[in-house]
Order: C-alpha cells, then sequence, then structure tokens
C-alpha cells in the first residue's frame, strides 16, 4: 500500500513537471493505469477547461453506470490526468464548449508502462447525427432512446420521433435504438462518420416488427388471408388462383394482382401475406390502405394507380424492400415524411395535387426514374443536378420560375417541358 502511494504521488508530481515515464507496470499498482494528455488547438496552443471523459468500448449511458467511467478537465497547459484506470479498451472524448472536439481510442496493456502519455490531441470544429424513428407501435406517446456507443451521449426522441445529437467530435460512431428502457426490441446502426460543421443524416431507422404481428408461415395461411380480401369485397366467386402467383420453392404466394376488380376496402389480412414481393391494386376504389401493408418487408413493387387515395400511410416507411412504387391519378397532396427515406429506385407519383417534393439531399437517395406529370409543383429541389437520373418527367406543372441552371438540366431530359407549365395560372393564383 506504500508503494502504491508513493509511486501515485510521483505520478502526479511528474504530470506537472512533464518528466519521463515512471516505470511502474499494473502488479505493482494493483492492475490500475493512469493515463497524461494534453489538448491543444491545431496552433498548438493549449486548451484550458475542456471536458475529458473516458468510457469503455460499448458503454451505453442507458445501461447504467459501467464499471469505470471518469470525466475531468484540462488545466490552462491543456494537460489533463486519469488514474486508476483497469485494463480494457477505451474511448477518450474531449469536447471544449460543444463547438470543438476530438476522440481518441486507447487499449491499456498489462505490459504498459505508468503513467501512459498520450500523443498531443488537437481538437477541431465538432459536428452532429439527425435521422427518424418508424417504431411499430400503435401508442402515439411513444418515445423512443437513443444512445451513442463508447460515448457518454443519450436523447430521448420527441413524439415526431425525429432526434439530432449535436456538438460531437469528429469521428466514427454507432449507436442504439431502444422503444424503452429494458426493451429487447432494438435498432443498431454503425460506421455513422460525422464531420466538422455538419450533421451527418442516418435516414430513417426501422424497428422490426415481427414481435407486433406474425405473418403466415405457409400456402395454405397465405390462401386464407387472399380469401378474406376477396370475401371482403364481395368477390367470392374469384378463386384465388386466379390472382396470385406462387414461388416455385417454397409455394407460398409472392405476387398477388387485384388490378380492376372494383375494390374499395383493403383488410388488415393483407398483411399476413409475409412473402408478398409485388402487389397491384391498380384501377380500384380504394380511399385508404391500412397500417398493415407495413408488415410486408419483403415487398418490392407496390402499384396503387387509379384508386381514390388522399395520403398514404407512414407505415410504408417500413418497407425496406421497395423499389418501385406507382400512385399515379390518386389525389394526393404530400408524401408523407416516413416514405421519403426509402431506397425507391422508380417513383410514379403523376397526376396527383402535389405542390411541392422533398428539398434534402438525403431524400429517396436511389431514385433514377421519377414521373411528376401534372401535379402542381413549382419548383424542384437542387440536388436533382446532382443525381443520376434515368427518366424524369415534369411536365403540366408550374415550374415558371427555376433557376437557369436547373431549366437546363431538365431540357435533357425534355426540350419540350417548359411549354407545358401551368405559368399563367400559376400567376394568377398568387
Amino acid at each position: 500500500m506504500k508503494k502504491y502511494v508513493l509511486i501515485f504521488l510521483l505520478t502526479v508530481i511528474c504530470t506537472f513537471a512533464a518528466c519521463s515515464n515512471i516505470a511502474g507496470t499494473a502488479s505493482e499498482v494493483d492492475g490500475k493505469y493512469a493515463v497524461k494528455g494534453q489538448v491543444v488547438e491545431n496552433t498548438g496552443n493549449p486548451v484550458d477547461g475542456a471536458i475529458v471523459r473516458i468510457r469503455p468500448d460499448g458503454y451505453l449511458a442507458f445501461n447504467g453506470k459501467p464499471s469505470f467511467a471518469i470525466d475531468t478537465f484540462t488545466d490552462r497547459t491543456g494537460f489533463f490526468y486519469i488514474d486508476s484506470i483497469p485494463e480494457n479498451s477505451y474511448t477518450i472524448e474531449i469536447n471544449f464548449n460543444k463547438k470543438r472536439g476530438a476522440l481518441h481510442q486507447l487499449s491499456i496493456r498489462s505490459t504498459d508502462s505508468i503513467p501512459i502519455v498520450l500523443p498531443v490531441i488537437t481538437v477541431s470544429p465538432t459536428g452532429g447525427i439527425s435521422g427518424r424513428i418508424n417504431l411499430p407501435i400503435s401508442d402515439d406517446t411513444a418515445r423512443p432512446w437513443i444512445a451513442l456507443y463508447s460515448v457518454d451521449y443519450m436523447v430521448q426522441a420527441p413524439y415526431t420521433q425525429e432526434f439530432t445529437f449535436g456538438g460531437i467530435p469528429e469521428g466514427i460512431y454507432s449507436l442504439r435504438i431502444v422503444p424503452f428502457f429494458g426493451s429487447k426490441l432494438e435498432v443498431n446502426l454503425h460506421d455513422i462518420t460525422v464531420t466538422g460543421n455538419s450533421t451527418t443524416d442516418v435516414g430513417t431507422l426501422n424497428f422490426t416488427i415481427q414481435p407486433f404481428f406474425k405473418g403466415c408461415t405457409s400456402f395454405e395461411c397465405d390462401s386464407i388471408a387472399v380469401q378474406e380480401i376477396l370475401h371482403a369485397n364481395g368477390l367470392k366467386d374469384v378463386t384465388v388462383h386466379s390472382v396470385i402467383t406462387r414461388d416455385s420453392g417454397s409455394g407460398r404466394i409472392v405476387e398477388l394482382d387485384l388490378s380492376s376488380r372494383m375494390i374499395s376496402t383493403v383488410p388488415k389480412d393483407i398483411g399476413s401475406l409475409s412473402r408478398l414481393r409485388t402487389l397491384n391494386l391498380r384501377n380500384n376504389a380504394i380511399r385508404s390502405i391500412p397500417e398493415q401493408i407495413g408488415y410486408l418487408q419483403v415487398l418490392s413493387v407496390l402499384f396503387l394507380d387509379s384508386n381514390i387515395l388522399h395520403d398514404l400511410p407512414q407505415e410504408l416507411g417500413y418497407l425496406d424492400s421497395l423499389k418501385t412504387l406507382s400512385v399515379s391519378h390518386n389525389n394526393l397532396y404530400r408524401i408523407a415524411d416516413q416514405i421519403q427515406w426509402l431506397h425507391i429506385s422508380d417513383l410514379d407519383i403523376s397526376y396527383n395535387y402535389l405542390v411541392s417534393f422533398p428539398d434534402q439531399n438525403a431524400i429517396f437517395p436511389d431514385l433514377h426514374s421519377l414521373n411528376l406529370d401534372h401535379n402542381k409543383i413549382a419548383t424542384i429541389p437542387k440536388y436533382f443536378v446532382k443525381r443520376e437520373f434515368k427518366f424524369l418527367s415534369v411536365n403540366y406543372n408550374s415550374l415558371c420560375s427555376l433557376s437557369t441552371s436547373l431549366s437546363d438540366w431538365l431540357d435533357s431530359f425534355d426540350k419540350d417541358w417548359k411549354s407545358t407549365q401551368e405559368c399563367t395560372q400559376a400567376k394568377s393564383n398568387r
């Protein structure tokens, strides 16, 4: 014990005298280590009063206090000192007024000397992380918790289920989302790169919905679900086999074609078709789509054209496999936020009542075919010019005041688009 106290005092003296490491190993100080470092600006000037946090790798703030976690501050010379650290791997976060910071990874081994002297740490501008959450719980008051791994950042999403972490140092992060503390349901996202003076948008993160709904696991169950849909619309004379396609291997229903059947109701049974890849509901009299559409986790093609839809259910945002969405000839006036982050490649939303298209660079990141004909759109996103569209049509809208660069870019798809715009009407409505 006396030996430990002596080494500790010498180490503290060494911290302020900038002397070399004191010889010693973990066995001499009960398996604990000391770490010394200095924080500077990019000009080389020391950072006085920056908070220094050390957390073990894999630490999550909402999991409770870890076996070791310490916060301290840099002194006027930019130095910090932390002792009694067990052997482990750690993340050291430096943060100065949430405006500048740095991350340092540290692995302590049994052969390390005491104190461990870190390389000089230079702070740089901080950044942020933002995103949205699709939580398959009907309770509108549900507010999930989000935490970053290995650093002490945790937030509870507001009722909109959007979240933001601000003022965090540049680096690569992972996060975990849980709907409530102690829940076994979770979403993890890794390799989130944060750069200074910018916010990284990770898009919409979907919870798996299987704990809330069990879909069919056999053709017999699939067949009953299709029968329920047919009977709900008075189509008792239509056979199941006339409207389906089965997988040659499993025998499960993978395509359902109910187009032009005068269907007015889509019952919740649609969500039971867990292996459905293509759903065709074109040319019917459908006014709404049930939230159970979100259970179709492998659905890649959805046709809803020529119905009476005024809105699309936000549960479409759960369909991570969806690549083609066609909703032309309806009464849509907006695109629900939860849908905008899907990796759809082909979107047809022509002949509706849209007045704008979402203007964020991360919206529909894989979109390469877009039909916006016959809407009321007055502007299109500037970031469109950076996308590699294979098809884009904007005829019969109100695009009358676009920039020259956007206008010229649209010419590359259709040189006659300008002549179709309803500019006189747009001016009279202002």
